[in-house]
């Protein structure tokens, strides 16, 4: 009887992993394994190749209904998740795109010519497109939607991001890589400022890593993936 009642007492978390738009499910299967190892339920959202942002955002608020979810996300996921309104319970985001930090760099990605059939699984589109939504990573990526596209690119031309982090009552806990490409520290520090309960990590040398992260090593090194399950299990 007390075993039972310890065992409700602490009941691990069910995690919804909202997935970046043009990376396959495969590229979270560190994430996936170390919580399933933890006995976590994840289930993904997992986006298809067409449609645009307003049809994502309502794809994950319509697979959250019913249920206490907490909410992991990394790079644009993120953006995606915060953006939706979802109903979550906490917020263990790696890398999010928070806002944009303009600069020569950016320049080419502002007036790239986006078209249909974009496939971020082969060589065939423009390097700049590739930067734009995913950075130098070369993993698992598939197809995007050019809605999509277009709407990432307009937050480039505008230097903002349409998020109202000040809104968001859930805790909210970031890690943030330094040598992070997509989501700079330089945006995410200030940005995140605005959320009401937030716990950053600054992930790298600097709390005695082995090394400093890029975007996509937040999703497969084993530091990163273990300070967000720790996150998700101790809300720390």
């Amino acid at each position: 009887m007390f075993w039972a009642w310890m065992c409700a007492a602490w009941a691990a978390p069910q995690v919804l992993l909202v997935t970046t738009p043009g990376v396959k499910l495969d590229a979270y299967l560190p994430l996936i394994e170390a919580m399933r190892a933890k006995e976590v339920r994840v289930e993904a959202v997992v986006f298809p190749c067409s449609g645009g942002g307003d049809d994502y955002r309502k794809k994950i608020v319509s697979q959250a209904e019913g249920q206490g979810w907490t909410v992991l996300a990394h790079g644009l996921g993120a953006t995606l998740a915060l953006q939706s309104g979802v109903q979550a319970e906490r917020f263990v985001l790696l890398g999010p795109v928070l806002d944009v930090v303009p600069g020569p760099a950016m320049q080419p990605l502002i007036h790239t010519s986006i078209t249909e059939g974009l496939s971020l699984d082969t060589h065939l589109i423009e390097p700049s497109l590739r930067q734009l939504l995913l950075g130098d990573w070369e993993g698992q990526l598939t197809c995007v939607s050019p809605l999509w596209a277009k709407e990432v690119q307009q937050w480039l031309r505008d230097a903002h991001v349409p998020l109202k982090l000040a809104a968001i009552d859930a805790p909210v806990w970031l890690g943030v890589g330094l040598l992070d490409e997509v989501a700079t520290v330089e945006a995410i520090v200030p940005a995140s400022r605005s959320f009401p309960h937030r716990t950053l990590v600054r992930l790298g040398v600097a709390r005695m890593d082995p090394k400093d992260y890029r975007h996509f090593d937040l999703l497969s090194d084993a530091i990163p993936v273990r300070a967000a399950v720790h996150a998700v299990l101790d809300g720390e």
